[in-house]
């Protein structure tokens, strides 16, 4: 079962997978300006939902609430897709290195996005480990204030091993919702944690050792 850690600390989640918050006036303009909405219905005058201009009836991922800090992966993976035009707002995209059984939604590998970032450190083609420390989040893109939009996109890989987004019914744009899949664990603790269990690893085979022995 696919493995999901927190990416940042603390968690404080401002939208939901599904959601229909933000709304948008001037899209695409110098003048843009980006407001949330009372509900995921409505907007103030002079102002129509943001994720339509996307072709999406809702939030493609969740949005976590952030200052300017690190980001940390929420799982293993390989680095396939790194936005490094501002506008667009920074990104990465981490694929994972096996599928997984997504119930309803088939058998699939996933890409883990996390959007808005002001800075990376890792590129295209490294190989990540859970708890790994990628990128640090800012409020780049179409962003009305810094937080982590994180998200989980379906993929599949064609007979050449390429990956593509495949098409799967009650998605957003290929992606599904990734809270059932939370461990509760911080990634950040990760490293730690590996420690811990190493040691009590080394611990409890010399004590099954000396019980041998005697």
């Amino acid at each position: 079962m696919l493995r999901i850690y927190y990416p940042v600390r603390p968690l404080v989640v401002n939208q939901r997978w599904g959601d229909n918050i933000p709304c948008v006036k001037d899209f695409g303009l110098p003048s843009q300006s980006i407001v949330s909405g009372s509900d995921n219905f409505s907007c103030p005058i002079g102002y129509t939902k943001l994720y339509e201009k996307f072709g999406m009836e809702g939030h493609n991922g969740v949005d976590l609430a952030t200052g300017e800090q690190n980001v940390y992966a929420a799982c293993d993976g390989i680095v396939v897709e790194k936005q490094t035009v501002p506008a667009r707002g920074l990104g990465l995209g981490i694929l994972t290195n096996e599928q997984y059984d997504f119930g309803a939604f088939g058998t699939h590998f996933i890409k883990i996005r996390y959007w808005h970032l002001k800075s990376f450190y890792c590129d295209v083609g490294d190989k990540i480990t859970a708890g790994q420390l990628i990128g640090v989040t800012d409020n780049t893109g179409y962003s009305s204030g810094n937080h982590l939009h994180f998200e989980g996109q379906l993929i599949d890989k064609d007979s050449g091993g390429h990956p593509f987004v495949p098409s799967v019914k009650d998605t957003i744009v290929g992606t599904i919702d990734l809270e059932p899949y939370y461990t509760g664990i911080y990634a950040d603790d990760l490293p730690r944690l590996n420690a811990l269990y190493s040691t009590l690893v080394v611990l409890l085979t010399k004590l099954l050792a000396m019980v041998k022995h005697h």
